[in-house]
Protein backbone atom coordinates (compact mmCIF):
# COMPACT_ATOMS: atom_id res chain seq x y z
CA UNK A 1 0.00 0.00 0.00
CA UNK A 2 1.14 3.29 -0.97
CA UNK A 3 0.17 7.12 0.08
CA UNK A 4 0.90 10.41 -1.76
CA UNK A 5 0.20 13.07 0.79
CA UNK A 6 -0.51 16.80 1.25
CA UNK A 7 -0.14 17.35 -2.72
CA UNK A 8 -1.79 19.41 -5.31
CA UNK A 9 -3.48 16.74 -7.21
CA UNK A 10 -4.73 17.15 -10.61
CA UNK A 11 -7.26 14.79 -11.27
CA UNK A 12 -7.93 16.53 -14.79
CA UNK A 13 -8.24 19.83 -16.02
CA UNK A 14 -11.38 20.59 -14.41
CA UNK A 15 -10.88 18.96 -10.99
CA UNK A 16 -8.01 19.93 -9.22
CA UNK A 17 -7.09 19.69 -5.01
CA UNK A 18 -5.42 20.81 -3.03
CA UNK A 19 -3.54 19.79 -0.08
CA UNK A 20 -4.86 15.99 -1.08
CA UNK A 21 -3.68 12.56 -0.65
CA UNK A 22 -3.91 9.79 -2.92
CA UNK A 23 -3.97 6.26 -1.60
CA UNK A 24 -2.54 3.10 -3.95
CA UNK A 25 -3.78 -0.23 -3.33
CA UNK A 26 -1.21 -3.11 -3.34
CA UNK A 27 -3.09 -4.09 -7.01
CA UNK A 28 -1.18 -1.03 -8.69
CA UNK A 29 -5.02 0.86 -8.48
CA UNK A 30 -6.04 4.30 -6.56
CA UNK A 31 -8.11 3.05 -3.96
CA UNK A 32 -8.97 7.09 -2.69
CA UNK A 33 -8.15 10.51 -3.69
CA UNK A 34 -9.42 13.02 -0.31
CA UNK A 35 -8.72 16.40 1.11
CA UNK A 36 -10.34 15.27 4.46
CA UNK A 37 -7.17 14.56 6.86
CA UNK A 38 -8.40 10.91 7.61
CA UNK A 39 -5.77 8.62 6.54
CA UNK A 40 -3.36 6.95 8.90
CA UNK A 41 0.25 6.83 7.60
CA UNK A 42 0.91 4.05 9.87
CA UNK A 43 -1.30 1.78 7.80
CA UNK A 44 0.94 2.09 4.83
CA UNK A 45 4.25 0.12 3.67
CA UNK A 46 5.42 3.60 1.49
CA UNK A 47 4.82 7.13 2.54
CA UNK A 48 5.65 10.13 -0.37
CA UNK A 49 5.21 13.04 0.91
CA UNK A 50 4.32 15.38 -1.65
CA UNK A 51 4.11 18.77 0.29
CA UNK A 52 4.66 21.48 -2.28
CA UNK A 53 4.62 19.19 -5.21
CA UNK A 54 2.04 18.34 -8.03
CA UNK A 55 0.36 15.11 -8.44
CA UNK A 56 -1.12 14.84 -11.88
CA UNK A 57 -1.71 12.06 -14.33
CA UNK A 58 0.93 10.27 -16.79
CA UNK A 59 1.40 11.97 -20.09
CA UNK A 60 0.31 10.07 -23.07
CA UNK A 61 1.93 9.27 -26.18
CA UNK A 62 0.03 8.62 -28.69
CA UNK A 63 1.89 8.57 -31.86
CA UNK A 64 5.98 7.60 -31.73
CA UNK A 65 8.22 5.29 -33.81
CA UNK A 66 10.55 3.47 -31.28
CA UNK A 67 13.36 2.87 -34.17
CA UNK A 68 14.02 6.58 -34.79
CA UNK A 69 16.31 7.00 -31.33
CA UNK A 70 19.63 5.68 -33.02
CA UNK A 71 19.16 7.88 -35.80
CA UNK A 72 18.17 11.19 -34.94
CA UNK A 73 19.70 14.31 -36.68
CA UNK A 74 20.44 12.12 -39.62
CA UNK A 75 18.51 14.05 -41.95
CA UNK A 76 16.40 17.05 -42.50
CA UNK A 77 14.80 19.71 -44.97
CA UNK A 78 13.21 16.56 -46.75
CA UNK A 79 9.72 16.26 -47.33
CA UNK A 80 8.14 12.83 -45.86
CA UNK A 81 8.31 11.28 -49.47
CA UNK A 82 11.91 11.76 -49.86
CA UNK A 83 12.51 11.33 -46.06
CA UNK A 84 10.94 7.83 -46.52
CA UNK A 85 14.06 6.63 -48.18
CA UNK A 86 16.31 7.70 -45.00
CA UNK A 87 13.81 6.11 -42.91
CA UNK A 88 13.45 2.32 -45.02
CA UNK A 89 17.51 2.14 -44.88
CA UNK A 90 17.21 3.21 -40.67
CA UNK A 91 15.14 0.66 -40.42
CA UNK A 92 16.38 -2.38 -42.17
CA UNK A 93 19.85 -2.31 -40.79
CA UNK A 94 18.70 -2.48 -37.20
CA UNK A 95 19.29 -6.03 -35.17
CA UNK A 96 17.16 -7.30 -32.27
CA UNK A 97 19.91 -5.76 -29.75
CA UNK A 98 19.74 -2.27 -31.93
CA UNK A 99 15.87 -2.44 -31.38
CA UNK A 100 15.82 -3.29 -27.26
CA UNK A 101 18.49 -0.54 -26.77
CA UNK A 102 16.83 2.07 -29.28
CA UNK A 103 13.46 1.33 -27.16
CA UNK A 104 14.90 1.34 -24.04
CA UNK A 105 16.97 5.22 -25.08
CA UNK A 106 13.35 6.22 -26.35
CA UNK A 107 11.46 4.63 -22.83
CA UNK A 108 14.14 6.68 -20.77
CA UNK A 109 13.77 9.71 -22.40
CA UNK A 110 9.76 10.03 -22.10
CA UNK A 111 9.38 8.75 -18.55
CA UNK A 112 11.98 11.29 -17.44
CA UNK A 113 9.74 13.75 -19.17
CA UNK A 114 6.57 12.72 -17.47
CA UNK A 115 5.52 10.05 -20.33
CA UNK A 116 3.86 6.40 -18.29
CA UNK A 117 2.36 5.43 -21.38
CA UNK A 118 3.83 5.58 -25.27
CA UNK A 119 1.74 4.12 -28.84
CA UNK A 120 4.49 2.61 -30.62
CA UNK A 121 4.19 1.94 -34.31
CA UNK A 122 7.33 -0.03 -35.54
CA UNK A 123 8.14 -1.42 -38.61
CA UNK A 124 10.10 -4.77 -38.01
CA UNK A 125 9.92 -8.81 -37.75
CA UNK A 126 8.45 -10.70 -34.77
CA UNK A 127 12.31 -10.72 -33.48
CA UNK A 128 12.63 -7.26 -33.38
CA UNK A 129 9.13 -6.28 -32.21
CA UNK A 130 9.65 -9.07 -29.44
CA UNK A 131 12.92 -7.04 -28.37
CA UNK A 132 10.83 -4.24 -28.55
CA UNK A 133 8.35 -5.11 -25.81
CA UNK A 134 11.39 -6.87 -23.68
CA UNK A 135 12.71 -3.44 -23.36
CA UNK A 136 9.49 -1.73 -22.20
CA UNK A 137 8.81 -4.59 -19.90
CA UNK A 138 11.95 -4.22 -18.39
CA UNK A 139 11.96 -0.30 -17.60
CA UNK A 140 8.26 -0.76 -16.32
CA UNK A 141 6.68 1.47 -18.55
CA UNK A 142 3.38 0.75 -19.85
CA UNK A 143 3.14 0.57 -23.85
CA UNK A 144 1.04 -0.49 -26.97
CA UNK A 145 2.81 -1.66 -30.06
CA UNK A 146 1.06 -1.69 -33.41
CA UNK A 147 3.30 -3.44 -35.84
CA UNK A 148 3.27 -1.15 -39.05
CA UNK A 149 3.02 -3.18 -41.91
CA UNK A 150 2.60 -2.47 -45.51
CA UNK A 151 1.83 -5.00 -48.77
CA UNK A 152 2.70 -2.63 -51.01
CA UNK A 153 6.34 -1.45 -53.45
CA UNK A 154 7.35 2.17 -52.28
CA UNK A 155 6.32 4.07 -55.72
CA UNK A 156 3.02 1.82 -55.71
CA UNK A 157 2.09 4.22 -52.77
CA UNK A 158 2.59 7.54 -54.85
CA UNK A 159 0.78 9.13 -57.40
CA UNK A 160 2.87 8.24 -59.97
CA UNK A 161 2.11 6.44 -63.46
CA UNK A 162 3.94 2.88 -62.91
CA UNK A 163 6.54 3.30 -65.65
CA UNK A 164 7.78 6.26 -64.06
CA UNK A 165 9.01 3.61 -61.31
CA UNK A 166 12.56 3.08 -61.53
CA UNK A 167 14.07 -1.01 -61.96
CA UNK A 168 14.37 -1.29 -58.23
CA UNK A 169 11.10 -0.26 -57.15
CA UNK A 170 9.34 -2.73 -59.61
CA UNK A 171 11.81 -5.41 -58.83
CA UNK A 172 11.62 -5.00 -54.96
CA UNK A 173 10.10 -7.63 -52.58
CA UNK A 174 6.81 -7.30 -51.11
CA UNK A 175 5.47 -9.86 -47.58
CA UNK A 176 1.99 -11.48 -48.70
CA UNK A 177 -1.30 -9.75 -46.82
CA UNK A 178 -1.89 -12.62 -45.30
CA UNK A 179 1.87 -13.39 -44.04
CA UNK A 180 2.05 -9.71 -42.31
CA UNK A 181 -1.49 -9.99 -40.72
CA UNK A 182 -0.72 -13.32 -39.21
CA UNK A 183 2.69 -12.59 -38.06
CA UNK A 184 0.88 -9.54 -36.21
CA UNK A 185 -2.15 -11.52 -35.09
CA UNK A 186 0.84 -14.19 -33.55
CA UNK A 187 2.54 -10.90 -31.88
CA UNK A 188 -0.56 -9.67 -30.21
CA UNK A 189 -1.63 -13.56 -28.67
CA UNK A 190 2.07 -13.33 -27.24
CA UNK A 191 2.34 -10.08 -25.87
CA UNK A 192 -1.45 -8.43 -25.78
CA UNK A 193 -1.85 -7.82 -21.80
CA UNK A 194 1.52 -8.81 -20.44
CA UNK A 195 1.48 -7.28 -16.83
CA UNK A 196 -1.92 -5.75 -17.49
CA UNK A 197 0.31 -2.79 -19.09
CA UNK A 198 1.74 -3.98 -22.39
CA UNK A 199 -0.27 -3.95 -25.40
CA UNK A 200 -0.60 -5.26 -28.97
CA UNK A 201 -3.16 -3.43 -31.86
CA UNK A 202 -2.88 -3.51 -36.07
CA UNK A 203 -0.63 -0.87 -37.58
CA UNK A 204 -1.30 -0.81 -40.88
CA UNK A 205 1.54 1.72 -42.15
CA UNK A 206 -0.85 4.10 -44.29
CA UNK A 207 -4.14 3.39 -46.31
CA UNK A 208 -2.08 4.49 -49.53
CA UNK A 209 0.77 2.08 -48.79
CA UNK A 210 -1.47 -1.08 -47.97
CA UNK A 211 -3.80 -3.05 -50.38
CA UNK A 212 -7.19 -2.80 -48.84
CA UNK A 213 -7.62 -6.81 -48.22
CA UNK A 214 -4.76 -5.77 -45.76
CA UNK A 215 -6.88 -2.55 -43.96
CA UNK A 216 -9.82 -4.59 -44.27
CA UNK A 217 -8.02 -7.74 -42.45
CA UNK A 218 -6.48 -6.22 -39.84
CA UNK A 219 -9.42 -4.59 -38.89
CA UNK A 220 -11.50 -7.71 -39.16
CA UNK A 221 -8.10 -8.99 -36.40
CA UNK A 222 -8.84 -5.29 -34.28
CA UNK A 223 -12.48 -6.01 -33.88
CA UNK A 224 -11.89 -10.06 -33.10
CA UNK A 225 -9.49 -9.00 -30.56
CA UNK A 226 -11.37 -5.37 -29.27
CA UNK A 227 -7.82 -3.81 -29.43
CA UNK A 228 -7.06 -0.29 -32.00
CA UNK A 229 -6.36 -0.10 -35.75
CA UNK A 230 -3.94 2.81 -35.79
CA UNK A 231 -2.51 4.05 -39.30
CA UNK A 232 -0.96 7.65 -40.81
CA UNK A 233 -3.44 9.46 -42.87
CA UNK A 234 -3.34 12.25 -44.86
CA UNK A 235 0.34 13.40 -43.61
CA UNK A 236 0.44 15.10 -46.42
CA UNK A 237 -0.48 17.52 -49.34
CA UNK A 238 1.19 14.04 -51.79
CA UNK A 239 -1.14 11.85 -49.93
CA UNK A 240 -3.82 13.89 -50.20
CA UNK A 241 -3.57 14.14 -53.99
CA UNK A 242 -2.80 10.01 -54.25
CA UNK A 243 -6.08 9.19 -52.23
CA UNK A 244 -7.72 10.92 -55.73
CA UNK A 245 -5.31 9.31 -57.69
CA UNK A 246 -5.80 5.79 -56.28
CA UNK A 247 -9.49 5.75 -55.39
CA UNK A 248 -11.10 8.83 -56.88
CA UNK A 249 -12.48 9.99 -53.56
CA UNK A 250 -10.85 11.30 -50.67
CA UNK A 251 -8.92 9.07 -48.16
CA UNK A 252 -11.43 9.31 -45.18
CA UNK A 253 -14.00 8.38 -47.38
CA UNK A 254 -12.73 5.19 -48.94
CA UNK A 255 -11.41 3.88 -45.29
CA UNK A 256 -15.39 4.49 -44.37
CA UNK A 257 -16.68 2.52 -47.45
CA UNK A 258 -14.17 -0.83 -46.65
CA UNK A 259 -14.92 -0.46 -43.09
CA UNK A 260 -11.63 0.76 -41.18
CA UNK A 261 -13.46 3.96 -40.08
CA UNK A 262 -14.82 3.37 -36.09
CA UNK A 263 -14.61 3.56 -32.76
CA UNK A 264 -10.98 1.38 -32.95
CA UNK A 265 -9.06 3.92 -35.10
CA UNK A 266 -6.84 6.33 -35.03
CA UNK A 267 -5.18 8.75 -37.58
CA UNK A 268 -1.74 10.10 -37.09
CA UNK A 269 -1.06 13.56 -38.20
CA UNK A 270 -4.38 14.26 -40.41
CA UNK A 271 -2.58 17.71 -41.71
CA UNK A 272 -4.66 17.45 -44.78
CA UNK A 273 -8.14 16.60 -43.59
CA UNK A 274 -11.07 18.47 -44.87
CA UNK A 275 -13.76 19.76 -42.73
CA UNK A 276 -16.11 17.35 -44.24
CA UNK A 277 -13.72 14.12 -43.58
CA UNK A 278 -13.09 14.86 -39.72
CA UNK A 279 -17.06 15.07 -39.69
CA UNK A 280 -17.45 11.84 -41.35
CA UNK A 281 -14.54 10.25 -38.83
CA UNK A 282 -15.93 11.87 -35.21
CA UNK A 283 -19.10 10.45 -36.86
CA UNK A 284 -17.65 7.30 -37.08
CA UNK A 285 -16.11 7.23 -33.68
CA UNK A 286 -12.83 7.50 -35.14
CA UNK A 287 -9.72 9.84 -33.66
CA UNK A 288 -7.03 11.94 -34.51
CA UNK A 289 -3.57 11.93 -33.06
CA UNK A 290 -1.74 15.75 -33.87
CA UNK A 291 1.65 15.11 -34.11
CA UNK A 292 2.95 19.13 -34.86
CA UNK A 293 6.31 18.82 -34.19
CA UNK A 294 6.85 16.76 -36.75
CA UNK A 295 4.57 18.42 -39.30
CA UNK A 296 6.35 21.44 -38.83
CA UNK A 297 10.21 19.01 -39.06
CA UNK A 298 8.90 17.96 -42.60
CA UNK A 299 6.94 20.95 -43.56
CA UNK A 300 3.67 18.55 -43.99
CA UNK A 301 1.82 21.64 -42.97
CA UNK A 302 -0.52 22.50 -39.82
CA UNK A 303 -3.24 19.94 -39.78
CA UNK A 304 -6.46 22.28 -39.11
CA UNK A 305 -6.94 21.94 -35.14
CA UNK A 306 -9.51 24.27 -34.94
CA UNK A 307 -11.82 22.89 -37.70
CA UNK A 308 -11.34 19.56 -35.71
CA UNK A 309 -12.88 21.24 -32.48
CA UNK A 310 -15.29 22.94 -34.58
CA UNK A 311 -17.18 19.37 -35.35
CA UNK A 312 -16.49 18.16 -32.20
CA UNK A 313 -13.53 15.66 -33.08
CA UNK A 314 -11.69 13.69 -30.55
CA UNK A 315 -7.64 14.67 -30.77
CA UNK A 316 -4.63 13.27 -29.18
CA UNK A 317 -0.94 14.16 -29.31
CA UNK A 318 2.15 12.10 -29.90
CA UNK A 319 5.60 13.23 -30.67
CA UNK A 320 6.23 10.50 -34.19
CA UNK A 321 10.18 9.17 -34.22
CA UNK A 322 13.17 11.59 -32.86
CA UNK A 323 14.12 11.69 -36.12
CA UNK A 324 10.78 13.52 -37.24
CA UNK A 325 11.18 16.38 -34.63
CA UNK A 326 14.53 15.72 -32.49
CA UNK A 327 13.09 13.67 -29.37
CA UNK A 328 10.01 12.35 -27.62
CA UNK A 329 9.59 15.56 -25.21
CA UNK A 330 5.59 15.51 -25.28
CA UNK A 331 5.74 18.64 -23.01
CA UNK A 332 7.47 20.56 -25.87
CA UNK A 333 4.64 18.96 -28.09
CA UNK A 334 1.91 20.27 -26.31
CA UNK A 335 3.22 23.90 -26.13
CA UNK A 336 3.30 24.11 -29.87
CA UNK A 337 -0.04 22.66 -30.01
CA UNK A 338 -1.20 25.40 -27.51
CA UNK A 339 0.57 27.99 -29.61
CA UNK A 340 0.36 27.30 -33.16
CA UNK A 341 -3.24 27.13 -33.41
CA UNK A 342 -4.16 30.85 -31.92
CA UNK A 343 -2.95 32.48 -35.04
CA UNK A 344 -5.61 30.30 -37.33
CA UNK A 345 -8.08 32.46 -35.65
CA UNK A 346 -9.44 36.20 -35.24
CA UNK A 347 -11.52 35.81 -32.44
CA UNK A 348 -9.12 35.25 -29.51
CA UNK A 349 -12.41 33.36 -27.57
CA UNK A 350 -12.45 30.60 -29.19
CA UNK A 351 -8.61 30.11 -29.09
CA UNK A 352 -6.95 26.24 -27.72
CA UNK A 353 -6.55 26.65 -24.06
CA UNK A 354 -3.96 24.78 -21.89
CA UNK A 355 -6.58 22.80 -20.34
CA UNK A 356 -7.26 22.06 -23.80
CA UNK A 357 -3.72 20.77 -24.75
CA UNK A 358 -3.42 19.06 -21.11
CA UNK A 359 -6.69 16.44 -22.17
CA UNK A 360 -5.56 16.26 -25.17
CA UNK A 361 -2.13 14.43 -24.13
CA UNK A 362 -3.96 12.63 -20.49
CA UNK A 363 -7.26 11.48 -20.98
CA UNK A 364 -7.72 11.87 -24.89
CA UNK A 365 -4.94 10.01 -25.64
CA UNK A 366 -6.17 7.30 -23.29
CA UNK A 367 -9.56 7.29 -25.54
CA UNK A 368 -6.99 6.38 -28.78
CA UNK A 369 -5.57 3.66 -27.11
CA UNK A 370 -9.03 2.52 -25.81
CA UNK A 371 -7.98 2.74 -21.95
CA UNK A 372 -9.95 5.57 -20.78
CA UNK A 373 -11.40 2.95 -17.81
CA UNK A 374 -7.44 2.53 -16.63
CA UNK A 375 -5.50 5.75 -17.39
CA UNK A 376 -5.84 9.78 -18.46
CA UNK A 377 -7.17 11.04 -15.17
CA UNK A 378 -6.37 10.43 -11.72
CA UNK A 379 -9.96 8.78 -10.09
CA UNK A 380 -10.52 6.23 -8.01
CA UNK A 381 -10.66 2.32 -9.34
CA UNK A 382 -8.07 3.36 -12.09
CA UNK A 383 -4.51 2.47 -12.44
CA UNK A 384 -1.79 4.35 -10.56
CA UNK A 385 0.00 6.23 -13.67
CA UNK A 386 1.34 9.15 -11.71
CA UNK A 387 3.74 11.60 -12.39
CA UNK A 388 4.71 14.13 -9.01
CA UNK A 389 6.26 17.38 -10.46
CA UNK A 390 8.73 19.45 -8.06
CA UNK A 391 7.88 23.15 -8.70
CA UNK A 392 11.53 23.69 -6.82
CA UNK A 393 13.63 22.19 -9.79
CA UNK A 394 12.11 24.11 -12.70
CA UNK A 395 12.10 27.72 -12.97
CA UNK A 396 8.88 28.29 -15.50
CA UNK A 397 6.80 26.69 -12.11
CA UNK A 398 8.10 29.54 -10.15
CA UNK A 399 5.95 30.99 -9.04
CA UNK A 400 3.08 28.57 -9.40
CA UNK A 401 -0.03 31.30 -10.54
CA UNK A 402 -1.57 28.49 -13.02
CA UNK A 403 -0.69 25.16 -13.08
CA UNK A 404 -2.31 23.91 -16.17
CA UNK A 405 -0.83 26.82 -17.74
CA UNK A 406 2.64 26.70 -16.43
CA UNK A 407 2.87 22.93 -17.30
CA UNK A 408 1.44 23.42 -20.87
CA UNK A 409 3.15 26.91 -21.92
CA UNK A 410 6.60 26.64 -19.25
CA UNK A 411 7.67 23.36 -18.75
CA UNK A 412 10.24 20.91 -20.36
CA UNK A 413 10.50 17.88 -18.26
CA UNK A 414 13.13 19.43 -15.37
CA UNK A 415 10.18 19.12 -12.70
CA UNK A 416 9.72 15.36 -13.25
CA UNK A 417 11.00 14.03 -9.95
CA UNK A 418 8.67 10.74 -9.17
CA UNK A 419 6.86 8.63 -11.84
CA UNK A 420 5.00 5.49 -11.30
CA UNK A 421 3.21 2.84 -13.57
CA UNK A 422 0.63 1.20 -11.74
CA UNK A 423 1.57 1.97 -8.92
CA UNK A 424 5.66 1.18 -9.25
CA UNK A 425 7.92 3.49 -8.94
CA UNK A 426 9.77 3.68 -11.75
CA UNK A 427 11.42 7.46 -11.80
CA UNK A 428 12.75 9.03 -8.62
CA UNK A 429 14.01 11.91 -7.94
CA UNK A 430 14.16 12.56 -11.38
CA UNK A 431 16.27 9.13 -12.23
CA UNK A 432 14.99 5.54 -13.74
CA UNK A 433 15.13 3.01 -11.19
CA UNK A 434 14.56 -0.14 -13.45
CA UNK A 435 17.36 0.87 -15.63
CA UNK A 436 21.26 2.06 -15.44
CA UNK A 437 20.62 5.42 -17.33
CA UNK A 438 24.54 5.25 -17.73
CA UNK A 439 24.82 2.20 -19.42
CA UNK A 440 21.78 2.88 -21.60
CA UNK A 441 23.21 6.49 -22.84
CA UNK A 442 26.83 4.01 -23.27
CA UNK A 443 25.46 1.42 -25.32
CA UNK A 444 23.13 3.22 -27.46
CA UNK A 445 26.41 5.59 -28.32
CA UNK A 446 27.72 2.03 -29.42
CA UNK A 447 25.46 0.77 -31.21
CA UNK A 448 24.09 3.73 -33.07
CA UNK A 449 28.40 4.06 -34.71
CA UNK A 450 28.13 0.53 -36.08
CA UNK A 451 24.38 1.08 -37.30
CA UNK A 452 25.22 4.63 -38.53
CA UNK A 453 28.48 4.13 -40.78
CA UNK A 454 26.21 1.22 -42.21
CA UNK A 455 23.63 3.46 -43.57
CA UNK A 456 26.33 6.13 -44.64
CA UNK A 457 27.39 3.44 -47.20
CA UNK A 458 24.43 3.34 -48.44
CA UNK A 459 23.73 7.61 -48.72
CA UNK A 460 25.02 8.05 -52.34
CA UNK A 461 22.12 5.26 -53.36
CA UNK A 462 20.27 6.74 -51.06
CA UNK A 463 20.59 10.29 -52.59
CA UNK A 464 20.11 8.85 -55.93
CA UNK A 465 16.68 7.75 -55.37
CA UNK A 466 15.52 10.98 -53.99
CA UNK A 467 16.83 12.46 -56.89
CA UNK A 468 14.96 10.76 -58.96
CA UNK A 469 12.02 11.00 -57.18
CA UNK A 470 11.85 14.69 -57.13
CA UNK A 471 12.27 14.55 -60.93
CA UNK A 472 9.20 12.24 -61.48
CA UNK A 473 6.78 13.35 -58.22
CA UNK A 474 4.32 15.89 -58.81
CA UNK A 475 3.91 18.74 -56.76
CA UNK A 476 0.14 19.52 -56.87
CA UNK A 477 -2.02 21.92 -55.07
Amino acid sequence: MLLIKNGFIICASNRILEKADVVVDDKGKIAEITNQNHIDENFFTHVLDAGGKVVMPGLINAHTHSYANFVKALAENLPLEEMMFHIMIQGVYQKPEDVYNNTLLGAVEMLKGGITCCLDQLAQNQEGLNAAMEAYKDIGMRATMAPMITDKKYYDTLPIAPDLAPKWAQNSRTVSTKELIDMSTEFLKEWNGVEDRLFVGFGPSGPQRCSDDLLKGCMKETIEYDTIFHTHVLETQTQRNTAHYLYGKPMMKHLDEIGCLNEHTSMAHTVWTTKEEASLANERGAKAVHCPACNLFLGSGIAPLNVFREVGWTVGLGTDGANGGGNQNLLETMKIAALLHKVSLTDHHGWVSAAEVFDMATKNNAAILRQENQIGTLAKGKDADIVILDPSRSCSMQPIQDIIAQIVYGEGGAAVDIVMVKGQIVVEDGKCKLVDEKQVFEKAAILSKTLVEKINKHMPETNEKIRYLEQVLPRLG
